[in-house]
Order: structure tokens, then sequence, then C-alpha cells
């Protein structure tokens, strides 16, 4: 297999499937919420799924926190993907409640669930009143959910010495990412604490000191610190920069336990292991130090007095004025943390003829620069590629999958997997266990609310999941903005076969509730279909204020024997010209006798859209009443020349209306009489609609 099959994932820690696939959950139960009123049945299965996948988090998590940054959600020490839109939409709708953090803990209730669910689903706009702003009852309301508030209206990031241009550096993610920490930190201290317009990172360390044993909380706040040191670890470490100043000085105020303590909650080893990382890379070198010291004590890893030694004397040159022994130096401690780093396994890793060298390096004056680079885990990537290759399946390929995903790489995934060799007995077990995990309902929403993915590629994943994608198929549809994406996700759905055709009619139960769009669009569904199931009525939607509602609700109800009747009546007493062609083209195919009046009237109207009046010309035949007989006579009739002879129009309308005539009326004397001089007329369109 080709090695650039697939591309590496991103270097930066990953989420784990199981919270990726609770996320996305969360995120679409949401939109569920803030769709359909309160009691729609659609929403107890949203509720529900998102507890049960919770419910499975909790029991190996032991309690769950969710931070909120501006365009990102920050869960395990783990930023979500900003440009990822689901995701980026749960985290907005989050932050314009003013909630900083969300936690939840084991023996969390379904009911729990749903009652969070209703009110993060309420607009701010519209109650006038965001979340954060509310009483604290009502956020601490429930035994194991609980909204952390912030306030984002009075935070900056507070100019340093360096006068206007200390700020250079600071990417929009960093600031925003900084007030999330600062507000997460201060979200249960008095107002009265701020300094001014800002918080000073003291106050900020201070706050984070006196929260030890709130575990939710620490999530919170160690997500913000991996997310911040994952935004400077790619900045030139010399240049001023306001963000690395602020967070460097809140890692100097911090209490080593406190380190120590919020280490303990950066997620796995590797995710710890990247922030120790990112920090070495970006952040001022007197904080990699505070950051070392604390990973020993927390990993209860012995750091040779020499080793600390050896780096406390490159952070003193690495403040030196000389620009080049500053830069040789700084460089020299933060990779010289990185090997530590990469090779930290044992309890003692130096050996006795190492701590002897460390100390007279450490002796010395002289600062050389030292080489040496992190040793970086296999990429997912080259995990996925040999699993193929080797048929081996396991957690490590799903692990891969999962972060392959994350990266956007679907289009690489099943082009690999169509390229993988099979077996001795013509499988291949890594091959079977990635489509089986692309299949997942949760994953195949992942997919489908990533920007632009392949469509070859979700053609694929849509063909193994089956029927098991229609609920993430519905809900893209009944939100799909774009004519195009709305239009492809509709075959998709048809491809699927009727069987989808209940869950499509339950999300429009209560139509005065739902939105129009969404009725619209599951109506076009129900219709693609040639039958409808039984029981089912969209006569609530035939005077619905939105026309688009309205036509799929009367196309419907023509297909229905019982409704068929009273669907035409409207239709063609519809304000909308497409609505009425619609009732008039039912018609021709038997209309009741109370249309006729209305059909008469736009048969004799010529300004009448062809689309709409030759239907009903040709709907008047079927009526078969005299009425109607002469409506059509009135049309077809010849006009007189001067010289005496009549004539016919060629018109759509008299033609049609001859035929009419023809179809009807043909043994009638007056209509006999018209025919046979229409016959001998000397227009040929006249002389065809009568043969």
């Amino acid at each position: 297999m080709n090695a650039t099959t697939v591309s590496s994932a991103r270097s930066k820690a990953s989420l784990s499937g199981e919270l990726s696939d609770f996320l996305i959950e969360l995120s679409a139960a949401l939109q569920k919420y803030a769709m359909y009123p309160p009691g729609h049945p659609v929403l107890g299965p949203a509720s529900e799924s998102v507890f049960k996948r919770l419910s499975v988090l909790l029991a190996s998590h032991g309690g769950l926190s969710i931070g909120v940054a501006r365009e990102q959600l920050i869960i395990e020490g783990v930023a979500t993907d900003s440009s990822h839109a689901l995701l980026r939409s749960l985290a907005d709708r989050l932050h314009h409640h003013e909630l900083g953090a969300i936690s939840f803990a084991e023996g969390v209730a379904a009911v729990e669930i749903a009652e969070i669910l209703a009110l993060v689903a309420e607009e701010p706009e519209r109650t006038g009143r965001p979340l954060g702003r509310e009483p604290e009852e009502l956020l601490k309301g429930r035994p194991h959910v609980r909204l952390h508030p912030v306030r984002y209206d009075s935070l900056k990031l507070r100019a340093t010495a360096g006068g206007a241009g200390s700020g250079r550096g600071v990417s929009e993610s960093g600031t925003h990412l900084w007030v999330g920490l600062a507000q997460a930190a201060l979200a249960s201290r008095e107002e009265g604490s701020r300094s001014g317009n800002d918080y000073d990172p003291g106050e900020v360390a201070r706050a984070i000191d006196d929260r030890s044993g709130d575990s939710g909380y620490d999530q919170v706040i160690i997500g913000y610190m991996v997310q911040i040191a994952d935004d400077l670890k790619d900045a030139d470490p010399l240049e001023e920069n306001a963000l690395r100043e602020r967070f460097s000085e809140l890692l100097g105020h911090l209490k080593p336990e406190t380190l120590q303590r919020l280490l303990r909650m950066g997620g796995d080893a590797r995710q710890r292991k990247q922030f120790l990382d990112n920090a070495s890379r970006g952040v001022a070198v007197d904080a990699v130090l505070e950051l070392v010291k604390a990973a020993a004590e927390e990993r209860q890893s012995d750091i040779s007095r020499w080793m600390m030694q050896l780096l406390g004397k490159m952070a003193r040159h690495a403040r030196t004025e000389a620009r080049e022994i500053r830069y040789r130096a700084d460089e020299s401690l933060r990779d010289q943390v990185r090997v530590l780093l990469s090779g930290w396994q044992l309890e003692n890793p130096n050996p006795t003829e190492y701590e002897q060298t460390l100390g007279k390096i450490s002796a010395g004056t002289p600062v050389t620069r030292m080489g040496g680079i992190l040793a970086r885990a296999p990429e997912s990537g080259r995990i996925f590629r040999m699993s193929l290759e080797t048929g081996a399946e396991g957690e490590a390929l799903r692990c891969a999958v999962d972060e392959l995903l994350d990266a956007g790489e679907i289009s690489a995934l099943v082009k690999s997997l169509a390229q993988a060799p099979a077996g001795p007995d013509a499988t291949n077990a890594a091959v079977e266990l990635t489509w089986l995990r692309l299949a997942e309902p949760a994953v195949v929403r992942r997919i489908l609310s990533m920007d632009d993915p392949d469509p070859d590629a979700v053609e694929a994943v849509l063909e193994r999941a089956g029927v098991s994608a229609a609920e993430a198929l519905l809900d893209q549809l009944a939100t799909a903005e774009s004519l195009s994406l709305r239009r492809r996700t509709f075959d998709r759905i048809v491809q699927l076969g009727p069987t989808i055709l209940p869950l499509a009619i339950q999300r429009i139960e209560q139509p005065e509730s739902v939105p129009w769009y969404v009725l619209r669009n599951m109506l076009a569904l129900v219709n693609a279909f040639e039958s409808i199931p039984a029981g089912f009525t969209p006569a609530p939607m035939h005077e619905h204020e939105n026309s688009q509602v309205r036509y799929e609700a009367l196309k419907a109800s023509l297909h229905i024997p019982g409704e068929r009747e009273t669907a035409i009546l409207r239709a063609i007493h519809d304000p909308d010209v497409r609505i009425v062609a619609l009732g008039t083209s039912a018609s021709e195919s038997g209309a009741p006798a109370s249309a006729e009046a209305r059909l008469t009237e736009i048969a004799l109207t010529s300004e009448c859209e062809p689309e709409i009046r030759m239907p009903a010309i040709r709907a008047l035949a079927g009526i078969g009443t005299i009425t109607a007989r002469d409506s059509l006579l009135r049309i077809a009739s010849p006009r007189r020349r001067l010289v005496g002879r009549t004539s016919f129009e060629g018109s759509a309308a008299t033609c049609a209306a001859l035929r009419a005539l023809g179809v009807g009326w043909r043994d009638d004397p007056e209509v006999a009489r018209i025919l046979e001089i229409a016959a001998s007329s000397d227009v040929p369109a006249v002389r065809e609609a009568v043969s």
C-alpha cells in the first residue's frame, strides 16, 4: 500500500472516540431540543442517547467536565476542532449562555440530562437572560449536573510593560482561551476582586489554589492550560508575547501542590506528556522549570539535584542580556526538557555515571547548545497502514482511526480500506473493524458534519451503515441551509427506502411548534415514496403560514383516499400559484362537484398561468355537468369573420376545451356541431384537437 495514502494526524492530542461520540450526540440532542417543542416524541430518544453514552463514560471516568471556549470545547485536557461545525455550534451556544463549564458526576439520571438539554436549548436572545446570570439554585439544582457560570463582558488581555507592541503574537484563539481560563478560575469569586477591567495572573492563581478537591473544576482549568500551551508552542520564545507572559506568570504563582493536582487531571499519560512538551516550547523558562518539578512530584519520578541545577543554570543564562547566549541557553533548556520527557519512564532515570557527568556540566560556566528532540509516538496514519497490511485489529487501530477522523481524513481512510490486502481467508480483520467503526451512528454523524467531506467516501460509509444512518441523515436534512446539501441528503435518505418514513413522520408531530423548514423537508421526504404509512395525516398543515409547507402537505394528502377531495378544494383556493397548479393538476383525474365553480373561474380567466388554466379546463370534462359543458363551449366556440365564415383560435386553451368537449359530450348536438366545424378548420392544432 502507498505510504502516503493516509497522512499523519495532527500532532496534538486528540479526543478518544468515546468522548467525540458523546460530544456529537450532545450537540445533536441540543439541536433537537432547540428545534422541537417540549414533549415532542423526538426529544425522549435524543436525551436517552446522551444519557447512555454519558453513563458509560462516567463509569470509567468517575466524573466528566466540559470547559467552554468561544468556538471550542475543552474536555479531558483536549480541545475540539474549532472548524468542526457541529461542535463549534455547541460551544457557541454554551458561550452565549455565559457558561464556562458543565460538569457531570457518576450517578446522573436521565431526567437530569433532559432538564439540562431543555435549559441550554433556550436562546438567550429570546429569553433575555443567559443561563450564566440565572440564580445559583437553577444552575446547581441537580445533584449530578452542574452549570458553571462565567462573565465575558469585561475581560481583556492587559497590556504589558512593553507598550503597544507587547500584544504581538497573540492569536485570536489564544485570547479566547485566556479569557476562558481566567473566567473559569474566578467564576466563584466576588466581582470586587477584579482589578479594573482585567484579571491579574496572581489573582487567577490564588483562585485555582483555593479550589482544592473540585475535580470538575480542575479538569476545566487544566483543559484551558493545555490549549494555551498548544497555542504558544510555535511562537518565538524570545519575542514579546502578552499571552505567554500572562500564562507564565500564572504558572509561577501557582503552588507546587496545585500544579501537581492539575497535572493529575490532564488526561492520560500521553496527553500530559504532550502538554509538558508544548509548554516547554512556548512558556517562559522559569515556568518550564516549575512544570518539570511538578511533573516529577506528580509522577513520583526523581530528577537529580544535578539535573535541576543544570536546568536552573540554563534558565539563568536564558535571562541574560546577550541575545546570542540567551537564545542558545533558552533552546538548550527546552531541548533537554523534551529529551527528558521522551525517556521519562523509570522512577529514577539517571544512572550514577550520568549524574556525575551532570554534576561536572552544571559546575562549569560555558553553555553550549545541546541536541535532541522529543521522540514522537508513532503517528496514527502509520499505525493505521500497518494494521491494514498485517490485518491486526485492536485498541491501537481504533484509536488511530479516531484520530484520523478528528483530522478530517475520511477520504484517505476509505481509499486505504479499498486498497487493503485480504488475508488467507479473503478477509482482513483490521478492515472489518475500521468499517464497523465508521458505520457507527455517532461516527456517521461526525462525518456528515465535516466541512465538505468527500462525497464518494461518504457514500461508501453510508452504504455500510444502512438504516442506522437514518437519524443522522434526517437531522442533516432538517437543518440543511444549502439547496445542494439538502438535495444530496434527500437522495441519500431515499436510497434507504420507505422503512425510514416512521422516523421522518415522528419529526413533524405537533406541527404548530416545529420550524417550517423541518416540516417542509420531512413532508417532501414522505412524498418521495409511493405509499404513505397508515394513520399519518398531513391535514393539520394544510393551512400552514408557509406556502412550501402547505404545498408538501396538500401533495401528500392527494395520495390519501380520505383526504384527496378536501386537499383539492384547499389547493385550488390557495393564494399561492404553485399550490393552485397542484390542485388543478390533481383535478384532472377527478374532482369533487364542489370544485366546479372555482375550476370554472380559473378556466374562463385568460390571464391565468397556462400551468393552472389548462388542467382546470381538462378537469371540467371529468365533472360532466351542463354548466361545465357551457363553460367549455364559451372557451372553444369559433369566432365569426366579416365574410360570414367562422374560425377557431389555435390557442392552447381553445384546443384543450375542444378535447374536453370531445371526451365528455361528443353525442351532445351542440357539441357535435362545434366539433364538426373544428374538424375542417384551417388551423392544424384545432383539427388535431378534435381528431
